[in-house]
């Protein structure tokens, strides 16, 4: 799902269009959009005003290599595009807009890279909420890299945290005086100019200059479906990076990816839970309870219709008490605040809704479309782990 965190793209492209010319390009669907954007053309900087969401820049990047194939077809180019702050699903749409605006004229190699910023508040930062993400990420990020090509495993512009960091070093981070020590007194295991946090697959420097979370492995592509993936998965493997409950030691690819399917992650984004509730985590969809809060939340059930849907999804209820029993206590559950929610539920024409919430579909169709994506990708490279840990 999409939650209301910031986040921000960094496409490296090769091109046959000159930086003023994908700029102009690019403003005259902005002005057709009627969006407000703009596209300006940059050198070796990026705008890091946490306040820009409508400037995109355009600048050059030494690091592409463009190769032979590329330039007997007119690509000459090494570019970088840089979004603005970005946020909501309309965002990720209008990303998809400027990759239909530039198709054919833009192209990837393995030189190039897709960099997602994914937002973190002041707080995150300066608690021990940034500390749980890194020690998540030292022990997560070899499933990151299960779904991307060989050349992405080794790469010294994405360095991997196993490469660089032994489990006491994270192990040791409780505190943000911790990561703020560790971070400024760090000597790296090896001398290169690429062995530094911007460098990182989780560049960490990208925290002090732009309060985002740079997530830099991914390999370069013009295709909206790996984009919208990415991010998604990102801005979700964030929301659950930040909270200290997760056992990472005996962690398969499948233990990984199951957190996501499902509303089992911080919905407090997407549903009006009362703060002094003691639930805050909403039940996954493959329970009956999940399922009758997904209906719930969807604004358009009746208590026949969440009887008629848990029969077909489970089949007739065997237990002590009818299903239409358990829908009216279940949702009184949710109205509670000791028990559940505390969320204002009413109905309208016979229908469930949560008030505040509208019609607003809380469920988790699109978060298992990208797991299902993450599963596809896996199997499709199916590395050995050697290659993912990459020690």
């Amino acid at each position: 799902m999409m939650t209301n965190r910031t986040f921000g793209v960094e496409f490296e492209m090769v091109s046959k269009l000159d930086k003023r010319e994908i700029a102009r390009k690019l403003n005259n669907l902005f002005t057709t959009l009627g969006n407000g954007h703009q596209v300006h053309v940059d050198n070796y900087s990026h705008q890091t005003d946490n306040l820009n969401f409508t400037n995109w820049i355009i600048k050059p990047d030494s690091s592409i290599e463009i190769t032979s194939a590329q330039y007997r077809r007119g690509f000459d180019e090494g570019v970088e595009l840089v979004t603005p702050v970005m946020k909501s699903i309309e965002s990720i749409e209008l990303i998809e807009k400027v990759l239909d605006a530039l198709d054919g004229k833009v192209d990837v190699n393995r030189s190039c890279g897709l960099h997602v910023h994914q937002g973190v508040t002041r707080e995150e930062q300066y608690s021990r909420k940034l500390c749980n993400m890194i020690y998540h990420h030292y022990y997560c990020e070899k499933w990151l890299y299960s779904i991307l090509p060989l050349s992405r495993q080794s790469n010294d512009y994405a360095v991997k945290y196993r490469r660089q960091f032994t489990r006491n070093e994270i192990s040791r981070l409780r505190t943000n005086d911790d990561w703020q020590d560790w971070y400024q007194n760090t000597n790296f295991h090896n001398n290169s100019p690429s062995y530094r946090w911007r460098y990182l697959s989780m560049n960490l420097e990208s925290v002090k200059l732009r309060n985002t979370l740079e997530f830099r492995l991914h390999s370069g592509t013009t295709e909206f479906d790996k984009v919208k993936n990415f991010v998604l998965f990102t801005q979700n493997y964030v929301e659950r990076g930040l909270v200290d409950d997760i056992a990472h030691d005996e962690m398969n690819f499948e233990n990984f990816i199951e957190q996501f399917k499902g509303a089992d992650m911080n919905a407090s984004n997407e549903i009006p839970i009362n703060p002094l509730a003691k639930r805050k985590r909403i039940p996954k969809e493959s329970t009956k309870v999940g399922l009758i809060f997904k209906l719930v939340c969807q604004g358009q059930f009746s208590k026949n219709d969440i009887v008629n849907e848990l029969v077909a999804k489970f089949g007739r209820s065997t237990g002590k008490y009818s299903y239409s029993q358990i829908v009216e206590h279940k949702i009184s559950d949710f109205r509670s605040i000791n028990y559940g929610f505390g969320l204002t539920i009413k109905k309208s024409a016979g229908k469930y809704y949560i008030d505040g919430l509208g019609n607003r579909v809380a469920g988790d169709s699109e978060m298992n479309s990208v797991v299902d994506y993450m599963l596809e990708r896996k199997n499709h490279f199916n590395h050995d782990d050697r290659v993912l840990v990459g020690r």
